[in-house]
């Protein structure tokens, strides 16, 4: 299963106050939201603050920690999304 995550940053590299969020979501495969937090974080060769907090629906958020700043991701299954655009799934018209 795929699990898309979206990066906001809060803090840049000085520590200092800054709201900036990745262009693109990224794609993760793991067996949970969890799981995808932990793929994702180790990854990016950050460190992960605390543990991913699950939640209802197979989703889960975390907070990390690079070179870069803080962040916080959100986690949620991607593979419907990933699935709908493979040909083979793709209704005969």
């Amino acid at each position: 299963m795929y699990y898309k995550i979206e990066r906001t940053y809060l803090t840049d590299a000085d520590g200092d106050s800054h709201c900036r969020v990745d262009a693109k979501p990224h794609l993760v495969p793991a067996t949970s939201a969890p799981a995808a937090a932990a793929a994702f974080i180790a990854g990016e060769q950050a460190t992960l603050l605390g543990g991913a907090s699950g939640l209802p629906g197979d989703k889960a958020t975390a907070t990390g920690s690079s070179g870069r700043g803080v962040f916080v991701i959100f986690i949620e299954r991607a593979a419907e999304a990933i699935r709908d655009v493979r040909p083979e799934r793709r209704p005969s018209l």
